[in-house]
């Protein structure tokens, strides 16, 4: 009896084992496919003017208000952003002339911030590009064109690599790659005029989407195991329904809650909306204001 129990037994584990050979071998091929994949998309056709001292400053005030530095660094020369094997290993480039930005062209710079492609075609795999599609042709280029004066830094990180569980998580489509979860074929558009209104509020809003979801109401969308779901930031009672405009502002400017929580920065990153100005921030309170009431989002 003991014989045929362990008999079994073995046969059992080496199918276990044979089943687990085949799903990592596909994981393995199926990511390779996603992560090599290249994209064809054409370039927007924008150019970059001279920059002059007002450009520059709008550039870095939306690499501040947009999180270029919060991933990139204050110096924009990179950090370790994600290691979590075995999940990945992905650095946050180094955006100075020091590193593999020296040889963008003005294309490859438009396109791996708004299509989330690199130079050889392929995706970044960890990139908010999804973020930038809405921002309008001057705050691109204003973007794009302070980025490339930075001063050069030289900083080394281990290589990215994607490791089991991400590789399976990417095979599955759990994770999305970079130029995944972008709409290519959005149109360049202009901004309205900045004021304290809805209409300036909706376009500054934009950015906060690729986290709060497109209809703002939270929920876990993407992130690293142990990433929490972002808040709903529609006016209801389990958003932003008892915010008053003060509490908004301090959300934004202090990182707390009105019960005097302090938000986490690695996943709110109320550091950078402390630069927004006034009317930006007033203007995002407007819009917000005018959205429907919506529940809990997706994963709450």
């Amino acid at each position: 009896m003991m014989a045929k129990f362990i008999k079994w037994f073995g046969v059992a584990a080496l199918l276990l084992v044979f089943l687990v050979l085949v799903a990592g071998s596909y994981y393995y091929w199926k990511s390779n496919q996603l992560l090599d994949a290249a994209y064809d998309v054409a370039p927007i056709g924008l150019d970059l003017p001279p920059a002059d001292s007002t450009m520059l400053a709008r550039g870095r005030h939306i690499a501040i208000t947009h999180g270029c530095m919060d991933c990139h660094g204050p110096d924009l020369a990179g950090t370790p952003m994600m290691d979590t094997m075995p999940v990945a290993i992905i650095p946050a480039s180094n955006l100075t002339p020091a590193g593999a930005v020296a040889s963008y062209t003005d294309a490859d710079w438009f396109r791996a911030i708004r299509n989330g492609i690199g130079p050889d075609g392929k995706s970044l795999w960890l990139m908010p590009s999804a973020a930038y599609t809405r921002l309008s042709p001057s705050d691109l280029v204003s973007l794009i064109s302070f980025l490339k004066r930075a001063d050069p830094v030289v900083r080394d990180f281990a290589p990215k690599r994607m490791g089991p569980l991400g590789r399976m998580l990417v095979a599955t489509g759990t994770y999305k790659l970079a130029a995944d979860l972008v709409d290519h074929e959005l149109p360049l558009r202009a901004a309205p005029p900045a004021g304290p209104t809805a209409a300036y509020g909706e376009y500054v809003v934009y950015y906060c989407r690729y986290c709060h979801d497109a209809d703002l109401s939270g929920g876990l969308i993407q992130g690293p195991p142990g990433t929490p779901p972002s808040s709903n930031l529609t006016p209801s009672e389990v958003g932003l329904g008892d915010y008053t405009e003060e509490d908004f502002f301090r959300a934004l400017r202090e990182g707390r809650k009105p019960d005097g929580t302090v938000m986490e920065t690695v996943y709110m990153p109320w550091q950078a909306t402390a630069a927004m100005t006034d009317v930006e921030i007033r203007a995002m309170w407007e819009y917000l204001q005018t959205i429907d009431p919506l529940g809990a989002g997706r994963a709450n």
